[in-house]
């Protein structure tokens, strides 16, 4: 994703007043790989406006993966409006969303207690976001109402296909992870848990919210869930998806509740998620080794080993 130039306040305001009213106030937030969100005040009301780049459907596939998740009963955002405003580099798409009601989970529960209650909350969410009726169960993609948006990207016909496309780049990478400091051994090894973890690979996928952590889940005083925010990475894609960093003990109380929800087996899902990172730390080695960035390899590096070792 090509870095894009600042809205000017004028942009921003242009493209608040068409939902919110004459603006009265504009708060850059914070947003991960996007910078460009911002809390709007105005007459009308108040609401969040998140600005994409120039010619990304991105906007168009988080609002579908809001609205899907908000009609099937989740607290997510009330999406308002899709447009785009002329920018000195094109058009830009943006989408205004509800102010997210309560407070970031990771500013509301400072104790470990409400940690814990918190996270609790987060695993019987995700059992609830799993559970929902895909249009297509059956293939993996990046964006998962094809109904909606068109044709999907990132998409393959299922998961093992996915996991067969990964095993072949690794294999002809393998030069690759050699340059990292990997052995023949351990890269052997990881070759060896791609192809086990496929013929393990379910024949289903699941809406995955894919980037669920504390400051994406608002919660009120009681640390009850009332707000889900930042869908831009929803997908269909294997369960253990929705725990993509290294699990540890505080995770604990989090795989707890979604074992108890779903019905699904603690030592299974630990399996699975371990065999997953196993699966998709070698891509992000070969991908920080291509971007020439050598801090980032070596902590994906001691993460595998980590994992291979522990």
């Amino acid at each position: 994703m090509s870095e894009q130039p600042s809205l000017s306040s004028q942009e921003v305001t242009l493209a608040g007043t068409e939902i919110f009213g004459p603006v009265e106030t504009v708060v850059p937030l914070s947003g991960g790989s996007n910078p460009d969100i911002f809390s709007i005040q105005g007459t009308f009301g108040r609401g969040v406006l998140k600005f994409f780049p120039t010619g990304s459907r991105l906007a168009e596939f988080e609002a579908v993966s809001m609205r899907r998740a908000s009609d099937a009963g989740l607290p997510v955002p009330a999406v308002l409006a899709e447009a785009t405003v002329e920018t000195e580099v094109g058009h830009r798409p943006w989408i205004a969303m509800e102010y997210a009601a309560g407070r970031p989970a990771d500013v509301v529960a400072r104790s470990r207690t409400d940690q814990e209650i918190a996270l609790r909350s987060i695993g019987r969410l995700v059992a609830d976001l799993h559970s929902l009726s895909l249009p297509n169960p059956t293939g993996y993609w990046r964006q998962i109402d094809t109904d909606a948006v068109g044709e999907p990207v990132w998409r393959f016909a299922s998961w093992q296909e996915y996991l067969t496309n990964m095993e072949e780049t690794l294999h002809d990478k393998a030069a690759i992870l050699s340059k990292a400091g990997l052995t023949n051994q351990e890269i052997n090894a990881v070759m060896q848990n791609v192809s086990e973890y496929k013929q393990q690979a379910p024949d289903t996928t699941v809406f995955c919210h894919a980037d669920l952590r504390l400051d994406h889940v608002h919660v009120d005083d009681d640390n009850k869930i009332v707000s889900v925010i930042d869908w831009g990475s929803a997908q269909a894609n294997s369960p253990e998806r929705e725990f993509s960093k290294p699990l540890t003990t505080d995770d604990a109380p989090m795989i707890d509740a979604y074992a108890e929800a779903s019905g699904a087996s603690k030592h299974e899902i630990y399996e699975r998620v371990r065999r997953m990172q196993l699966a998709h730390l070698p891509a992000l080695i070969i991908f920080n080794v291509v971007k020439h960035r050598p801090h980032a390899m070596h902590a994906r590096v001691t993460d595998l080993r980590h994992l291979m070792y522990q």
